[in-house]
């Protein structure tokens, strides 16, 4: 086909430009690139069309109401941020405005806006009706191929980087290979994108998808959603997708803003981090104290504690530090112990600091229980996170050279290697919240409790770690749990 088309003859994409300013010499110069670009321009002529037709016949409000339940929004909404509301809607400009005019629909019977629009068609039906087009005109078929047409999220199965990405619909089960220039250069197997798909002829397209890309680790979600929908229809196709739309489109909301939600910092009991530093007035002396809360260590004697203390002539104790730990670990059985925080006593004083409010009370009653009259709390202050993360990096991190100078020891090598292997012997029987609480081992029985599982492995195979041995090790832990679960690759 294109080697019938001369560099001077007019470029079949429609352009109106020669083929040798136009389509020639890019990428893919074959057929469907072509017809790509053809549908591009037929796109981007049908989309100005009836954003002027919405303007002119539905207007700002009915556009604001579109977006309103899209993104439903509602009264929760009032108190957002201006400027996290703008960049929500710039966020999700290329999945929306599509569906503004392809797919929503003023019914007031069920609209909580009072409208003075056009009633129960869609901007694309109304514009279609006052136009009376000729109907094999390509803005026609276009219209109608996209029309209603619903949104789903699809895994992506392979690329071809500037040419195409082939799909699956992870809620219906089918596959696709759409053409695609842009998304195909950022996409990568097992990337979830939120879109809608249409065929037109030979070429498949996106008209309307995400720009943020969904971590595979957000697939047993969707799996989820797919499952109440298999209960009440026993195939999902374009017409069940269509009946569950808000249901669709408030699962890609609650993920979009997720994804980029202000983090949540934890401490290794799961509890929000929040520095606190407990000062006690101390009645008695520091060996008493002492005496007293040794104990508090679980992973130490009192006799090695003592060692590191500071004494006077006598031996007896001026100050110490006493770890305050815990055997085991609630999070991870690969780690045999758990640091709740440090005590110091110091002459007439005790120093507590904790990350957590939980580990606040717990340490405030324990050392008021033991010492009784012995001690008077002075203060209970909550240091700035940011300050606080800064101590605690410069404490706790070393400088990289130093960092690599450790992980070149052999031993340190194995006990890494050694600690993150037994995270993922223990992780196939812990209960994770992305599966509902329920264990890999348990989830793996089902077909889709498999599918879920995959999805979370590939999310920790791409795990970005700057370092060659952790990454390593860890893909080492991965393929482990995988032949564990019978889920080798």
């Amino acid at each position: 086909m294109c080697a019938d088309i001369g560099r001077n003859d007019p470029c079949p994409c429609g352009s109106g430009k020669k083929h040798k300013k136009c389509c020639l010499g890019k990428v893919d110069d074959g057929p469907l690139s072509i017809e790509y670009a053809r549908l591009s321009r037929i796109h981007d002529r049908v989309f100005e069309q009836l954003t002027s037709h919405s303007e002119q016949f539905f207007g700002r409000e009915a556009t604001m109401a579109a977006v309103s339940d899209f993104l439903l929004l509602n009264d929760e909404n009032e108190d957002d941020d201006e400027t996290a509301f703008t960049e929500k809607v710039q966020r999700n400009i290329q999945v929306f405005a599509p569906w503004v005019v392809f797919n929503w629909v003023y019914t007031p019977r069920t609209s909580e806006w009072d409208l003075d629009c056009p009633k129960d068609c869609t901007i694309a039906e109304h514009y279609l009706e006052g136009k009376r087009p000729p109907e094999n005109s390509e803005e026609v078929q276009f219209i109608r191929g996209v029309n209603r047409k619903p949104y789903s999220f699809f895994e992506v199965l392979e690329v071809e980087p500037g040419r195409s990405v082939t799909l699956r619909d992870i809620l219906t089960g089918s596959e696709e290979t759409v053409q695609e220039h842009g998304a195909s250069k950022a996409l990568r197997p097992s990337d979830i994108v939120f879109a809608r798909v249409v065929r037109f002829g030979q070429v498949a397209m996106f008209v309307g998808t995400s720009s943020v890309i969904i971590p595979p680790g957000r697939k047993p979600l969707i799996i989820e959603l797919r499952k109440r929908m298999g209960k009440k229809s026993r195939k999902i196709d374009d017409r069940v997708l269509s009946e569950w739309e808000f249901d669709i489109i408030d699962l890609y909301r609650s993920i979009d803003e997720s994804l980029h939600a202000a983090p949540v910092l934890i401490n290794t009991d799961g509890d929000p981090l929040e520095f606190h530093e407990i000062v006690f007035d101390l009645q008695g002396s520091p060996e008493e104290a002492f005496s007293k809360l040794a104990t508090l260590s679980a992973t130490e004697t009192p006799e090695e504690v003592r060692e590191s203390a500071t004494t006077d002539a006598k031996g007896r104790i001026v100050s110490v530090m006493i770890p305050w730990t815990r055997k085991g670990h609630k999070k991870s059985t690969a780690l045999e112990n758990t640091v709740l925080g440090k005590v110091q006593i110091d002459r007439k004083r005790i120093t507590v600091s904790v990350n957590s409010a939980g580990r606040a009370k717990q340490i405030r009653a324990e050392i008021e229980k033991r010492m009784g009259k012995a001690v008077r709390l002075r203060l209970d202050a909550v240091e700035d996170i940011d300050s606080a993360l800064e101590k605690n990096q410069a404490a706790f991190h070393p400088p990289p050279s130093a960092q690599a100078n450790l992980q070149n020891i052999p031993e340190i090598q194995e006990f890494l290697k050694e600690m993150t292997l037994k995270h993922w012997e223990s992780w196939v029987d812990e209960k994770i919240p992305a599966l509902g609480g329920r264990t890999p081992r348990q989830m793996v029985k089902t077909r889709d409790g498999r599918e879920a599982v995959e999805a979370l492995l590939a999310e920790a195979e791409r795990m970005a770690t700057p370092d060659e041995l952790m990454r390593t090790v860890n893909l080492l832990g991965v393929s482990h749990a995988r032949k564990t679960l019978g889920l080798q690759k």
